[in-house]
């Protein structure tokens, strides 16, 4: 939670949303990405990951 993390730390008092992604330099993970786009952000291309990393019901002998 951005708010808490803001009250927690003063270095955090200028963090958004907005610029969250800006230094990421690795795929975000589904989740992240879901969650991002919920909230109305424009993911950039090099965050997202070329194919879906397959999930538990889908891995074959596990």
């Amino acid at each position: 939670n951005l708010a808490t993390l803001q009250e927690i730390h003063g270095a955090t008092k200028d963090m958004r949303l907005e610029i969250a992604i800006e230094g990421l330099g690795a795929p975000l993970h589904p989740g992240a990405i879901r969650y991002y786009r919920e909230v109305g952000l424009e993911i950039p291309a090099r965050l997202l990951l070329e194919e879906s990393s397959p999930t538990i019901d889908q891995a074959e002998g596990v």
